[in-house]
């Protein structure tokens, strides 16, 4: 009995679970070190240590848009920013840049805000602005 519950101990000890954390992500076979937190990728020599990449800014006609820094920026403000937010957000999504345009010029307004969070609301203003002119141009070339 004693030499079961020993052997039953050094399987949870050694075995279950394992020391990585094995899954899939955009393609990539990845494992996670559960004790250290090491982070490698499947190569064709092996195992090897990996950085994720650069988290990619989403794109609307071909302009990326900083929608992550504008959504930082605004955490903290009130809930009528975070309306005006999920508008930006909703408008961009479905390709309506002037109400996206119209959003973001209302949240320019709010007077709340500080003036670190309004100039994010420009240069994200100015990114809206070439994408509805890419949008604008695209229209005009299919015609």
């Amino acid at each position: 009995m004693a030499g079961g519950a020993a052997l039953a101990t050094a399987w949870l000890m050694f075995v279950w679970p394992t020391p990585w954390r094995e899954y899939k992500s955009d393609g990539v076979n990845l494992r996670v070190n559960r004790f250290i937190g090491k982070t490698e990728s499947l190569t064709i020599v092996g195992w090897q240590g990996y950085d994720p990449p650069k988290s990619k800014l989403p794109t609307f006609n071909n302009v990326p848009i900083d929608l992550p820094a504008l959504r930082q920026s605004l955490e903290a403000a009130g809930i009528d920013a975070q309306h005006a937010l999920s508008r930006v957000s909703y408008t961009l999504r479905y390709g309506r840049y002037l109400d996206a345009l119209a959003a973001l010029d209302g949240l320019k307004g709010m007077p709340d805000l500080t003036d670190a969070q309004k100039q994010v609301i420009d240069r994200v203003s100015g990114q809206v602005r070439q994408a509805a002119k890419n949008q604008e141009a695209a229209k005009a070339a299919s015609q």
